[in-house]
């Protein structure tokens, strides 16, 4: 009888990759920056409720609201950046 082998490997290996490091940022075709970096926020049901609210009055999606409103938030605090990109580069 011949002797079995054993992999000791997991099959499911085969389907999961590992992500290569994104760069920071990344232009499109017209010079956009491209929405590429993902973060997954924990937020209050009644804010959710009141975003999707607003964006459904502006008709843009809850995502387009919050990359609205956070970049409107960091060209507000401009200079903060500023001291923090002459501190640490």
């Amino acid at each position: 009888m011949a002797k079995k082998e054993f992999e000791l490997t997991s099959p499911a290996l085969a389907f999961i990759t590992k992500t290569a490091e994104q760069p920071t940022t990344t232009k499109n075709t017209s010079g956009e920056e491209n929405k590429s970096q993902r973060v997954q926020l924990l937020m209050k049901p009644s804010t959710v409720a009141d975003l999707d609210k607003i964006a459904t009055m502006q008709r843009i999606s809850r995502n387009e609201l919050i990359n609205d409103i956070c970049a409107a938030y960091a060209a507000q605090h401009g200079d903060l950046i500023a001291k923090y990109d002459e501190t640490f580069n």
